[in-house]
């Protein structure tokens, strides 16, 4: 899928209109140094395939093999599964790779994203979960924006966060989120997502987003947290980051607004940093 968007007028992935359709967006030059891309996506298909049921915590997406999720058998011997195809809209936010990678060797963020690391690998551990992927500083921020714009989005175009979906794409070759939307019995939705990756309307979402991460109710609380094994977040609540867990690819697990924005004891960690003080003209 993220090859598909990112290459999107290649003509291989423009056979089938239908299904598919992207425009990628002029960014503004404020934006340039943190996001590399912005994609409308008009068209997108989803195949959501049961293959069985679990309880109380939710799977990790990455792992193909979990021993608490009770797969679905059929006594007859049929080698189908229960599936629905999901039609709707999304808009695609791919940062720049060159300045995550500078932001990655600031010692206090390096610091954290090893944590990140050790937390996850222990807490996949103790799950019995294998060949589960690594998770870093970079997927960390990546999910809490994905996180603070669904909130923001949520208010601004009609949908309600439960919604609204998001897909986190981090590796060495990708770096970029997917928040999307649709539904099983039409062939698309209305547009009101897809418009808010023009910068007309942008540009106010990410300065909202970026405004509301800055604090949270439960402040000094939540800005004083650090992840652990048990626990695998940071600065995060339900005040500020998490949201409904039918919308979060992870659970709600491994979210951290200082990442992303400067809180207190943790300024030079935002990622965004500068942008806070040149788009919401806050000095931290």
């Amino acid at each position: 899928m993220y090859a598909a968007i990112t290459h999107h007028e290649d003509v291989e992935y423009q056979h089938d209109v239908k299904y598919f359709k992207a425009e990628e967006v002029a960014l503004s030059e404020s934006l340039k140094e943190y996001i590399s891309r912005i994609i409308k996506i008009h068209r997108l298909r989803e195949v959501r395939v049961l293959t069985g049921f679990t309880r109380l915590e939710a799977p990790e997406p990455e792992v193909d093999e979990q021993s608490h999720i009770v797969k679905l058998k059929c006594s007859s011997g049929e080698k189908w599964l229960p599936a629905v195809e999901i039609n709707g809209e999304g808009v695609f936010i791919e940062l720049n790779k060159e300045k995550i990678n500078q932001w990655m060797q600031i010692e206090t963020v390096k610091s954290r994203s090893d944590k990140y690391e050790e937390c996850y690998a222990a807490y996949c551990q103790k799950k019995g979960w294998e060949n589960f992927k690594p998770r870093n500083a970079e997927y960390v921020l990546l999910h809490t924006l994905s996180h603070m714009l669904i909130k923001e989005m949520s208010m601004q175009s009609g949908y309600s966060s439960s919604a609204l979906h998001e897909r986190i794409y981090s590796s060495e070759n990708m770096c970029g989120i997917l928040i999307y939307t649709g539904a099983a019995d039409k062939e698309g939705s209305l547009g009101g997502l897809v418009e808010l990756g023009g910068m007309n309307k942008f540009l106010p979402l990410l300065k909202g987003a970026l405004e509301n991460g800055l604090t949270c109710t439960t402040d000094p609380e939540c800005f004083m947290k650090n992840p652990t094994s048990e626990r695998l977040n940071g600065a995060a609540c339900h005040s500020c980051t998490m949201i409904s867990e039918t919308a979060c690819e992870n659970g709600n697990r491994l979210l951290d607004r200082a990442l992303v924005v400067p809180v207190p004891e943790h300024e030079e960690m935002g990622y965004f940093r500068e942008l806070v003080r040149d788009l919401c003209g806050i000095q931290v």
